[in-house]
């Protein structure tokens, strides 16, 4: 029985690990945006590129409404519009949409995208731009992050019988 119980707490101790690196990427993501944008002028749209939704298990920024309220607090502004850059994403004449948890659209008035590898802001001012940038810097609208999906993030642990699908 001890060992059962001295294996559940390292198990745990193990993922709790995932959640404390997630927020110190969270963190330091948020440092380097309010770095780069001290200031934001109403109505802005930021689209982060460069940064992994996951760390494991846990949550960085998986969509618009974690990096969205996160940069609305950092700045006092409830109109700031914000999202990650995800696989699913299409650039129209009207704007970007990003599929995430849920659909965003995002139209390109005073739009940038920030790279996080780079760290960098690009003003997206039309679809033109938008084709730019990802031909660019992310052709395939990737990450280079393992395989995560809403509500579980990456995968740590390769045992089938306990994995849900």
């Amino acid at each position: 029985m001890t060992l059962i119980c001295v294996s559940g707490f390292i198990v745990n101790s193990h993922i709790a690990s995932f959640w404390v690196a997630a927020n110190e990427q969270q963190h330091n993501l948020l440092d380097e945006i309010h770095l780069t944008f001290p200031a934001l002028s109403a109505g802005t749209t930021l689209i982060v590129d460069g940064q992994c939704r996951y760390h494991g298990p846990a949550t960085v920024f998986e969509s618009n409404w974690d990096l969205e309220g996160a940069l609305k607090l950092l700045y006092q502004d409830n109109t700031i519009r914000a999202n990650i850059i995800t696989p699913d994403i299409d650039i129209n004449d009207d704007g970007i949409r990003i599929i995430g948890s849920g659909v965003q659209n995002y139209a390109f008035e005073n739009l940038f995208i920030y790279n996080h590898k780079e760290k960098k802001a690009y003003p997206i001012k039309n679809a033109k731009d938008a084709r730019q940038y990802f031909e660019m810097i992310n052709p395939n609208y990737k990450v280079n992050c393992k395989d995560g999906r809403p509500g579980f993030g990456e995968p740590i642990y390769k045992i089938k019988s306990f994995v849900v699908r």
